[in-house]
């Protein structure tokens, strides 16, 4: 992946702000959800937020083992 780019500077200046906050490493935890979906066929992770500073934040990304959830399917 490359460096994030958008035609309004403030919001490349925000987005990156944001990796740089969270901890972790946003590369890590996609590297972590591919591998989910390569034994597994798809992979789950939640984006938890932070407010700090006036602003909400990225503070991590959880990433869950697909063994550890239950799919309910509609049968409509």
């Amino acid at each position: 992946m490359g460096p994030y780019w958008h035609p309004n500077p403030k919001i490349v200046d925000f987005v990156n702000e944001n990796f740089a906050r969270m901890k972790g490493s946003y590369k890590s935890c996609l590297g972590e959800l591919a591998m989910s979906a390569l034994w597994a066929g798809f992979g789950v992770s939640e984006t938890v937020y932070k407010a700090a500073d006036a602003r909400v934040w990225i503070d991590y990304i959880a990433n869950y083992n697909p063994r550890t959830l239950t799919l309910y399917v509609n049968k409509n």
